[in-house]
C-alpha cells in the first residue's frame, strides 16, 4: 500500500480550481501552500484562517490530510481531524527552488515511516529549511533527518 498524494503546484492563470479539486478527491495527502489554497478555494486566506481553510479543503477533497506550507512562517498539518503546525526556523536563504518538493519528501518520508503527525511535520520543515540554505534544488541529504 501507498500513498495518493496531490501536490497543486499550480503555475498560472490557466489553471483551473474545480478540475484541481476533482483531481485531487479522495488523495491521502494534498500539499498546497497558502496561495494554492487561496485559488483552491476561491479567495485569499487570512493570516489566523489557515487551519479553517485546510480543513475546508480537505473536505471539498475528502482528503485524509493537508499540508500547507506558509514560507518563512512554517507549515501546517490538517491530519485526520486534528491541526498540527510547525514553525520555521530562521535560515540564511541561498536558493529557495526546491523548498516545497523538500518538505513534501520529508513529509512522505515521515508519513510512511508511521511517524506522529508533530515528527511528520517537522521532518518536512527540518529538509525543506536545509535545502533552502544551500545552492541548487537537490543538495545532498545524506544524514539531515538522521
Amino acid at each position: 500500500p501507498g500513498l495518493h498524494v496531490f501536490d497543486a503546484n499550480l503555475r498560472g492563470k490557466g489553471d483551473d480550481p474545480q478540475e484541481l479539486l476533482r483531481i485531487a478527491r479522495g488523495a491521502d495527502l494534498v500539499k498546497v501552500n497558502r496561495e494554492e489554497l487561496g485559488t483552491l478555494l476561491g479567495g485569499e486566506v487570512a493570516e489566523d484562517a489557515l487551519e479553517m481553510a485546510a480543513e475546508v479543503l480537505a473536505d471539498r477533497c475528502n482528503a485524509a490530510r493537508v499540508c500547507v506550507t506558509d514560507g518563512a512562517e512554517g507549515a501546517g498539518l490538517f491530519d485526520l481531524g486534528r491541526w498540527f503546525w510547525e514553525p520555521a526556523r530562521k535560515v540564511e536563504v541561498v536558493d529557495a527552488v526546491g523548498a516545497g518538493d523538500a518538505l513534501l519528501a520529508g513529509v512522505l518520508s515521515g508519513l510512511l515511516a508511521n511517524r506522529t503527525p508533530r515528527e511528520v511535520l517537522a521532518r518536512g520543515c527540518r529538509l525543506a529549511e536545509f535545502v533552502v540554505g544551500q545552492e541548487g534544488a537537490t543538495p545532498d541529504i545524506t544524514g539531515v533527518l538522521d
